[in-house]
C-alpha cells in the first residue's frame, strides 16, 4: 500500500521502478495480502511418471461435524492414494457418516473401542499398505496437490525418509488464514540434532516413507499428548527429514 520503500530499494539496485497499472493485490504493513479473489478447491491433474502408493491415515473421535472436510480433501488428491479412516469408539454419529462412505473411493473404515490416539494411529498404520504414510488430523485438510508435491519429493531422494511441506493455519469459522508456518530447513545429515532442539513439522505436512515409519515403530500409547514430537525423534534415526518450501497443509483453529 505504500511503494516508497519498494522504490526505494529498486533504485539502488538499479532496477526499473514500479509499473503504472492497477495493481492486482496489495501487501499491508503487517505483510498480509489484500486481494480480491474467488477460493477455488478442486483436483488437480493426475502426476507424470512412477507414483508409489500412499496411505493417508485419518484417525478421529467425535468429530462428526468436521470429518467431512478431512476426507474430501484427501479424495481430491491426484496422486494414487488409500484413505484409512480410524473411527476411536465415535459416539455422535461419526460411524453412520463414515458407514455411508466405507469403500467408496479407495476409503477403508475401521471402527474400534475407545483407546487413544496413539491406539488409532497403530491401527491404521497396521492396515496401510502404500509405499509412504501420511497422518491428516480429522480437523485439518490436505491441499490441492499436496500428495503430488510430497511424494515426488521424497521418491526422487533415496535418502529421504520424511518430506514436510509448509502448513497454513486458518481460522475454523472464517476459514480465513490466519498463520504461516514453514517446515524446519535443514541440510542433510543434521536431522538427529535438528529434532531435538524443536519439531520439525505438522504431522498433516508429513509424508514419510514405509521403511522409515517401520524402523520408527508404532506410536507410544501411554502418550496422551507429544506423541508427534515422540515420533519425530524416532524418524530422525531412519532417513534425513526434509523441509519442502511449498505449503501443502491447512491447519484448523478453533476451541
Amino acid at each position: 500500500e505504500d511503494p516508497s520503500n519498494a522504490e526505494l530499494v529498486l533504485k539502488m539496485l538499479g532496477l526499473p521502478p514500479l509499473g503504472t497499472g492497477t495493481p492486482d493485490a496489495f501487501v499491508r504493513a503487517d505483510l498480509s495480502l489484500d486481494r480480491v479473489c474467488t477460493p477455488a478447491y478442486a483436483a488437480l491433474p493426475p502426476p507424470d511418471g512412477e507414483q508409489p502408493l500412499v496411505t493417508i491415515l485419518i484417525c478421529t473421535y467425535n468429530r462428526a461435524h468436521l470429518i467431512l472436510d478431512a476426507i474430501n480433501s484427501a479424495r481430491i488428491q491426484t496422486w494414487p492414494r488409500e484413505i484409512i479412516v480410524v473411527n476411536d469408539g465415535s459416539d455422535d454419529g461419526t460411524q453412520e457418516l463414515l458407514d455411508t462412505l466405507d469403500g467408496t473411493d479407495g476409503i477403508r473404515v475401521i471402527h474400534q473401542e475407545n483407546g487413544g490416539k496413539p491406539t488409532a494411529l497403530n491401527t491404521g498404520i497396521a492396515q496401510a499398505t502404500g509405499e509412504a504414510l501420511l497422518v491428516l488430523d480429522d480437523d485439518d485438510k490436505l491441499m490441492p496437490g499436496a500428495l503430488h508435491t510430497l511424494a515426488t519429493a521424497l521418491f526422487a531422494e533415496p535418502l529421504a525418509g520424511c518430506i514436510i511441506g509448509d502448513t497454513i493455519v486458518f481460522d475454523g469459522q472464517t476459514h480465513a488464514p490466519l498463520k504461516y508456518h514453514p517446515a524446519t530447513r535443514v541440510g542433510p545429515g543434521t536431522t538427529e540434532h535438528m529434532v531435538v532442539q524443536n519439531i520439525p513439522g505438522l504431522p498433516g505436512a508429513s509424508l514419510i516413507r514405509r521403511s522409515t515409519q517401520r524402523t520408527a515403530g508404532h506410536y507410544d500409547p501411554k502418550l496422551i499428548r507429544g506423541q508427534d514430537m515422540d515420533m519425530y525423534l524416532r524418524l530422525s534415526r531412519g532417513g534425513d527429514i526434509r523441509g519442502l518450501p511449498l505449503p501443502t497443509f491447512w491447519y484448523r483453529s478453533h476451541d
